[in-house]
């Protein structure tokens, strides 16, 4: 689900991305963010509003662990994957950009997402935001 939105309210975003809403999106934003975030999601991934992402940083703060013990463990496959998840890539264009098959690719997501004791794709954003992946 892609939600376009006035309302750049924190509390607002956190309720939504909690409810597991995939993209977030301003309606003053260009029509080619409407794009890009439906072409995310489509893909399997999260879109959020560039404007708006940087408040879902200190929304990190509500997970004990946020994935900070796990990240220092994995390799760098699994980073590169799970870099690319967060950035809304389908399985399938990693495993084209990587020159791995696409089970590979669900392979190191898997493995990478329970080493940062991730169970959803939100908890994956926050976290990539919160390291700036997914800034610029």
């Amino acid at each position: 689900m892609l939600i376009l939105t006035v309302h750049e309210d924190r509390g607002y975003l956190r309720q939504l991305l909690d409810l597991g809403v995939a993209g977030y999106l301003l309606k003053r934003s260009a029509a080619e963010e409407l794009i890009r975030a439906i072409e995310a999601i489509a893909a399997g991934g999260i879109y959020l509003d560039p404007a708006i992402a940087g408040m879902a940083v200190g929304m990190t703060a509500s997970r004990p662990s946020d994935g900070a013990s796990g990240a220092a463990n994995l390799s760098q496959r699994e980073l590169e994957v799970i870099k690319m998840t967060a950035s809304g890539h389908s399985s399938k264009s990693m495993a084209a950009e990587l020159g791995i098959a696409a089970k590979s690719v669900e392979t190191y997501k898997a493995r990478a997402m329970e080493k940062l004791c991730f169970r959803t794709r939100v908890e994956l954003v926050r976290y990539a935001v919160s390291q700036g992946w997914l800034a610029g």
